[in-house]
């Protein structure tokens, strides 16, 4: 006669991770390729130059001693007084002349 004799079978236990470390995980590469593709846009280039600051009279004005170009690649010098034209010497006003 044949005795049956069962063994417990054990199932080892499945690594559940955590949502919090994979959540950090997809943020830190998320942060990572944006930093990465912000460089690669930098050294191509594409940065932006701000030749313009906010005034109360006109509501904006150039920024003194640019030299850049325009999107369509024309170049542009803002002369020593926010103007587009050639460097000239600001005329006295007229209540110290």
């Amino acid at each position: 006669m044949a005795v049956l004799r069962w063994r417990a079978v054990t199932i080892p236990e499945q690594r559940t991770e955590s949502s919090k470390p994979m959540a950090r995980r997809w943020v830190l590469t998320f942060v990572a390729l944006f930093l990465i593709a912000e460089g690669t846009l930098r050294l191509f280039g594409f940065a932006t130059t701000r030749l313009t600051v906010g005034d109360l009279d006109l509501g904006w004005r150039h920024l003194p001693d640019q030299q850049v170009q325009d999107l369509e690649g024309v170049a542009m010098h803002i002369n020593a007084h926010g103007y587009r034209d050639a460097d000239w010497a600001r005329p006295a006003p007229a209540d110290e002349a």
